[in-house]
């Protein structure tokens, strides 16, 4: 099982990005635009893959997977994003860190709970959660995985669960 599956792995490294915080959960999610810079990335890709190949199925195919690729990382790069988030729940906060494989980064977003506003909807075996900010109006769609067989899913849910839950 991998670093995104791995509940306590998680949580031991967003405790220690945190400075020790006590972290009640994490998981990985993924940016929700980096579908736009996928979709682009996979039609340039495909295009070029084509042309280059001759036309060939093959090429096209190879360009569509290296392009939107390419597009996801372009697309999180222009945003000072990385395309894996870690998101960790502690008592007061949210925090979403950039992740670089199991190497957790910088913050690139911090909600404080009490002013919180947290949807979770469902698109098949995918789960959108998007945090916003009553105060600040900062907001930010996130997809986890809702799919029992992938190993992330355990520590998905959990977060999921914890920030869906009403408070009291």
């Amino acid at each position: 099982m991998g670093f995104e599956g791995d509940e306590a792995a998680l949580v031991a490294a967003a405790e220690a990005a945190l400075g020790g915080d006590e972290v009640l959960a994490a998981a990985v999610f993924g940016w929700q635009d980096l579908v736009k810079g996928q979709i682009a990335g996979e039609m340039a890709g495909g295009v070029a893959g084509g042309v280059a190949g001759g036309g060939s199925g093959l090429a096209s195919g190879l360009g569509v997977v290296v392009g939107g690729r390419a597009g996801v990382e372009a697309m999180a790069a222009a945003h000072d994003l990385t395309p894996s988030l870690l998101v960790a729940v502690t008592a007061d906060a949210v925090h979403v860190r950039k992740l670089r494989g199991d190497v957790v980064g910088d913050e690139a977003l911090r909600f404080d709970r009490s002013t919180l506003d947290v949807s979770v909807t469902r698109f098949g075996l995918t789960r959108v959660l998007v945090l916003e900010d009553r105060e600040s109006g900062q907001r930010i769609a996130l997809h986890g995985t809702a799919a029992p067989f992938m190993a992330k899913h355990k520590p998905d849910a959990v977060v999921l669960h914890l920030l869906a839950a009403p408070e009291g």
